[in-house]
């Protein structure tokens, strides 16, 4: 009894430390100079939670999408050397039509921060630490056309005349949310949902976590054999 107990003691203080330790510190890759808050294996998922009725048919609430990373090496990309890639698969699924797309994306992300450089195909999900807007802005602008400029921990990219995506992140360089605008009338939102089956993993966390929790049963399926004899 005494050691079931020193094992339930180790395994609740090995937790309350666990969420005392910041995820972030582990939950990041680096590979030369170059840094970006996520790992492989991840996966990021973005649901609507507004639409407006005029795209109620086309989008819906309950669309989404998300980016399971794939790769992240270090490589060189067209004339970037030394670079940070990133490999994905993106996936897409349409409430109204009930239908599932999905793709694999070669370089979604290049980065060489000494050489500031950054490429993003199609979907700005992630800024690579420590933030740079500037260099995020000026990637867009090269890109994907229109304006684009920031304020805060949010990136306003004018595609067009009347056409707006305001992007807003959290702390780590995670995209959290997604607006876009018409004629400044919003249109529709995706947001950063995480959950048990789809959400952003704790880096090395739940290794651990599990060794422990193998441990504790071993000890204890061992202790009981024993009581049994």
């Amino acid at each position: 009894m005494k050691l079931n107990k020193k094992i339930v003691i180790l395994f609740c203080t090995t937790l309350v430390a666990l969420s005392i330790f910041p995820t972030n510190a582990l939950c990041q890759t680096t590979i030369g100079d170059s840094t970006v808050p996520v790992e492989e294996d991840e996966t990021y998922k973005w649901t609507c939670t507004y639409c407006h009725f005029s795209y109620s048919l086309m989008i819906g609430v309950g669309t989404y999408r998300n980016v399971t990373i794939d790769n992240i090496y270090q490589g060189t990309y067209m004339a970037i050397p030394n670079a940070l890639i990133i490999d994905v698969t993106a996936g897409y699924w349409n409430k109204p039509a009930d239908s599932h797309d999905s793709e694999v994306i070669p370089s979604m992300i290049v980065y060489n921060s000494t050489l500031e450089y950054i490429y993003y195909y199609n979907f700005l999900f992630m800024i690579p630490t420590p933030l740079n807007f500037t260099l995020v802005c000026e990637s867009i602008e090269s890109d994907w056309g229109g304006t684009c400029n920031f304020t805060g921990n949010q990136i306003i990219h004018e595609e067009f005349l009347d056409e707006t995506v305001v992007y807003t992140f959290n702390s780590k360089g995670i995209m959290t949310k997604a607006e876009y605008y018409e004629d400044d009338i919003k249109l529709f939102t995706f947001e950063l949902k995480t959950s048990s089956e789809q959400g952003i993993s704790f880096g090395h966390h739940y290794i651990l976590l599990s060794i422990i929790a193998v441990a504790v049963i071993t000890l204890i399926a061992k202790k009981r054999n024993k009581i049994a004899r």
